[in-house]
């Protein structure tokens, strides 16, 4: 079923209209019709398991499967860094994905943002949610205080992502989500710190679904005065764009259909003259 969307303009009155003109606007509404069933209907799956550490996240597990169930089938990529280069480099491309990270921390340093592996750093600055793996990527920014961010590209537009994120704590910034499906789309990452300084971190898992295709997501850290926020972001799951609602196509065709009718209709008459 198609949602969302208005038809407005300015009608003439019925007994103006020739059988031509009308077929005509009945033509232009189908199509703004067509076009209204692109409208965007987002779905977000959240579970967020707080102050957990490296331990069983059973919320954030749930909310993962609730996503993969609604996809249909497998996601068309998965990144889990398992095969990715131990790196700060950015731009770095890491299968469809091109990360980006801006304002962020990329010397030799142990908190440094981009490609890592599971060493002593605490659990709080984020961590592994492979199973069985060591990798994941983290988001650091290179001072304290301002803002720094981290943008995925994508090799073609996608229609679902979700990915496990970790060591997410408010006391230090806050990281909102953005992207662009036609309109400006912004959403936040939970705290799984408990809010406190120094605490064992938690995991959480964001995903959502748009009836729009996206080229890319950027997550802005805002950090709070003299702190940063760390995060990092592990197991992503995209889909690449869907097929149009069926409504849409079908309206859309009629809407063609008609209209080729218009053309040969005239051309008959313009031949027989």
């Amino acid at each position: 079923m198609c949602r969302g969307g208005n038809v407005s303009g300015r009608v003439r009155p019925e007994g103006h209209l020739s059988a031509r003109m009308k077929l005509k606007y009945i033509i232009g509404v189908g199509l703004a019709l067509a076009m209204s069933c692109q409208a965007t209907i987002i779905n977000t799956y959240v579970g967020v398991d707080s102050a957990t550490g490296t331990g069983a996240f059973p919320l954030s597990t749930a909310a993962q499967l609730a996503f993969l169930a609604a996809l249909g089938g497998p996601p068309s990529s998965t990144t889990t860094f398992e095969s990715a280069a131990i790196s700060s480099a950015t731009p770095q491309t890491i299968g469809a994905i091109t990360f980006t990270c801006t304002g962020c921390l990329t010397t030799a340093d142990p908190f440094a943002a981009g490609v890592h592996i599971v060493d002593s750093v605490p659990t709080e600055d984020g961590f592994n949610t492979t199973s069985g793996g060591t990798k994941f990527y983290r988001s650091t920014a290179s001072g304290f205080g301002g803002s720094n961010s981290l943008t995925l590209s994508f090799a073609n537009p996608i229609t679902a992502f979700g990915a496990y994120f970790t060591g997410v704590e408010t006391f230090y910034g806050t990281t909102s989500i953005t992207f662009n499906d036609g309109a400006p789309q912004t959403f936040f990452l939970a705290d799984t710190g408990n809010n406190t300084q120094n605490g064992p971190a938690g995991t959480q898992f964001f995903g959502f679904r748009d009836t729009v295709g996206i080229n890319s997501i950027t997550f802005t850290t805002t950090n709070n005065a003299t702190f940063r926020d760390l995060f990092a972001i592990d197991d992503i799951l995209i889909q690449g764009s869907a097929v149009p609602e069926p409504g849409a196509v079908g309206l859309t065709g009629l809407g063609l259909a008609a209209l080729l009718y218009l053309r040969r209709k005239h051309r008959g008459a313009r031949n027989t003259r």
